[in-house]
């Protein structure tokens, strides 16, 4: 996301956050925006740049016809209070969904065993 870094020069600009997502598919639900990140610099925080920024990705989301955006958030970032505000559901609490990963020494023990 790009802010004017000085009001009187609207073509300066400065690299304030970031959104890394991607198109993922639910199969009850269809195409979703899942967001791995966003990222609001710390100085622009609290300046309602998070809220336009994430208005920004529903936006698109609803733009290239997404059912709904997923992203994770650890329990102890601040952040989930803004999430909640934004309408964002915890899917732990609402669905009793667990998020699981298998690591990479879990698939290699995993792969070894297909081999025996």
């Amino acid at each position: 996301m790009l802010c004017p870094a000085d009001p009187a020069r609207p073509l300066t600009r400065k690299l304030i956050g970031y959104a890394i997502c991607y198109y993922s598919y639910s199969t009850w639900q269809g195409k979703s925006l899942a967001l791995e990140d966003i990222y609001i610099r710390p100085a622009y925080r609290g300046n309602g740049y998070g809220e336009l920024f994430f208005r920004a990705l529903a936006k698109h989301a609803k733009e290239s016809r997404c059912s709904r955006v997923d992203f994770h958030v650890l329990n102890w970032n601040p952040a989930t209070k803004f999430y909640r505000r934004m309408g964002a559901l915890d899917l732990t609490e609402t669905e009793s969904w667990h998020f699981y990963r298998l690591q990479k020494d879990a698939i290699d023990r995993l792969l070894a065993d297909d081999r025996q």
